[in-house]
């Protein structure tokens, strides 16, 4: 709910959230998405299918995680990783660095 909270303080409409990666998976393929946060781990599930159907349309996403870059920078290095728990400020950092014409 914070997580949310934040985007839409930031001016997003929210999309979701999704708990399962069957959700994300649906959400990512078929809504129309402007930027995405995925919690790297949905319950027990690891959301890097989700990121690759977000790279796929193009969309940009940044990885929220308790973990740190552990395990992300392998699959999806170009990726932003912001640590949990994480300000505003941290999360717009990031947008901007997969999207730096908005935030």
């Amino acid at each position: 709910m914070l997580v949310e909270d934040m985007l839409v303080d930031m001016g997003f409409d929210v999309v979701g959230p999704a708990y399962r990666l069957s959700d994300g998976l649906r959400l990512a393929e078929r809504e129309p998405i402007d930027i995405a946060v995925l919690d790297v781990n949905l319950n027990g599930a690891r959301s890097f299918p989700i990121a690759a159907a977000l790279a796929e349309r193009g969309i940009p996403f940044v990885f929220a995680t308790d973990y740190g870059t552990m395990g992300v920078e392998a699959e999806f290095p170009h990726v932003p990783v912001v640590s949990k728990p994480f300000t505003s400020g941290r999360l717009s950092e990031a947008f901007a660095k997969v999207r730096p014409t908005e935030v």
